[in-house]
């Protein structure tokens, strides 16, 4: 397990229960801390009273927009670059316009980990992971 000094703080939110368990489980083993949430919801409550360095995000999940998270972050005067998009659409449309919300990257289903890992060290900035 990679050490942190300061474990960063990561959300995920997908509604496709598996893949954000063994995402949880992966960075979890690298030192960071891991919350989940299945529904858009349940993202927004935890977005309220916690903060998150960085999200991973489904674009399509039950209940509230990807997008619409996407911009309740930037309300909350939350770095919306600290969002990395993971979503199996590939609608140039839909990549067009988390890009104009400011995400900071956008991953295609099934992302590969060691891929989402190297996505995570970059957005949270050199990663603050020990090698």
């Amino acid at each position: 397990m990679e050490s942190l000094s300061h474990p960063f703080q990561i959300l995920i939110v997908d509604d496709e229960v598996e893949l954000a368990r063994a995402a949880k489980e992966f960075l979890f083993s690298r030192g960071y801390e891991v919350k989940v949430a299945l529904k858009g919801s349940n993202a927004l409550r935890l977005l309220k009273v916690h903060s998150f360095d960085l999200l991973l995000l489904d674009i399509n999940i039950p209940d509230v927009s990807g997008l619409h998270i996407i911009r309740a972050v930037k309300q909350m005067e939350r770095d919306a670059h600290k969002v990395i998009v993971v979503s199996g659409n590939t609608s140039e449309g839909i990549i067009d316009r988390c890009q104009r919300e400011g995400v900071f990257n956008y991953l295609f289903k099934p992302v590969d980990p060691l891929q989402m890992l190297e996505e995570v060290r970059r957005a949270l900035g050199s990663g603050g992971a020990a090698s």
